[in-house]
């Protein structure tokens, strides 16, 4: 081989080397860099990920626990008998007159297993710019709750009448709520959430001023009336009705005392026990009758012409209905 031939031989060798080494540096340095890169920023996107989760859930806490001091106690027995008591002060003490509160009902459904609603009614006179009074009262008090029907009557003409008033309202009781047997969590209303906007006083002072019931013409004179005659006498009112709790009232036991038994109706609603002894007349819950025999763990009552089974630990709406017996 003469040294032409070398130099060739170098030359290509050299050129083969020059085309190959750019991969192997690319596989041996680069690649194995730019793997380890992608997972770096792989895993700082899951970091950040993670932690706006973190924060996302650290904020449903802290927004749970704040509307958990706006809502009703979660136990609905409760949380009628506070929101009664909240209704009735709230009307008075924007000075309504004849203020009836019904006792509401709390839904025996929860809703998603987080919360249930109450609902309530307030009936009572006032004017129309107490009712917005009212209104703006119970809007800054921060209860979770909704009006879902409100009514007014003018019963008579007359400047800034005084109205007839319906109001129906429905409040949430958070399941978590903290257990309590009072309206608020530290004893005061909390007020509204901080980015919750609600209408000014100034916005329920426009509803006042702007007052549809205050009448002014109302059309040429009647021609005169015949003078009135003596109506019969009404009939006398019927007699008050008590209020049925019977589905808060529970058998919740029974002794024997010198040979003689008896049982005992607990009242969860109004805290009181009634004492049931055979063949004696009872009352309890809205519902009278006649106790025909107490067992061990259930008593026979008459209610009416039937008999009924009051086993131990129900209340009087889960009673069951005896057969009637031949000759009875």
């Amino acid at each position: 081989m003469n040294n032409r031939q070398k130099w060739m031989l170098g030359g290509l060798a050299a050129v083969i080397a020059v085309w190959q080494v750019p991969g192997m540096v690319d596989s041996m340095v680069f690649a194995p860099a730019s793997t380890r890169q992608d997972q770096i920023d792989t895993l700082q996107q899951e970091v950040t990920r993670k932690e706006k989760d973190r924060q996302r859930q650290r904020k449903g806490v802290k927004q749970m626990a704040e509307l958990g001091k706006r809502s009703l106690p979660p136990d609905p027995i409760i949380a009628e008998a506070v929101f009664q008591n909240w209704l009735t002060d709230t009307a008075t003490g924007v000075k309504l007159t004849n203020v009836v509160v019904d006792r509401p009902r709390a839904d025996n459904q929860k809703k998603e297993n987080t919360y249930f609603l109450v609902r309530g009614e307030v009936n009572g006179n006032g004017t129309l710019g107490q009712v917005a009074e009212l209104l703006h009262e119970l809007q800054k008090s921060g209860l979770l709750m909704k009006v879902t029907s409100l009514r007014m009557d003018a019963p008579r003409r007359e400047a800034d009448p005084n109205l007839k008033i319906k109001l129906q309202v429905e409040a949430m009781a958070l399941l978590s709520s903290p257990v309590r047997t009072t309206m608020w969590v530290d004893g005061t209303a909390p007020g509204p959430l901080s980015e919750t906007k609600l209408a000014g006083p100034e916005t329920f002072e426009a509803i006042s001023k702007k007052n549809l019931f205050v009448r002014g013409y109302n059309g040429p004179p009647k021609a005169a009336e015949p003078p009135p005659t003596t109506p019969p006498a009404p009939p006398p009112p019927p007699p008050p009705t008590t209020p049925s709790t019977a589905e808060y009232v529970y058998l919740v036991g029974s002794v024997i005392r010198n040979g003689v038994s008896d049982a005992f109706l607990y009242d969860r609603s109004s805290n009181k026990q009634t004492v049931l002894k055979r063949g004696a007349d009872f009352k309890a819950g809205g519902m009278e009758g006649k106790v025909i025999e107490i067992a061990d763990k259930s008593v026979t009552l008459r209610v009416g012409e039937d008999e009924f089974r009051l086993d131990l630990g129900k209340n009087l709406t889960q009673m069951v209905k005896l057969k009637k017996t031949e000759g009875s």
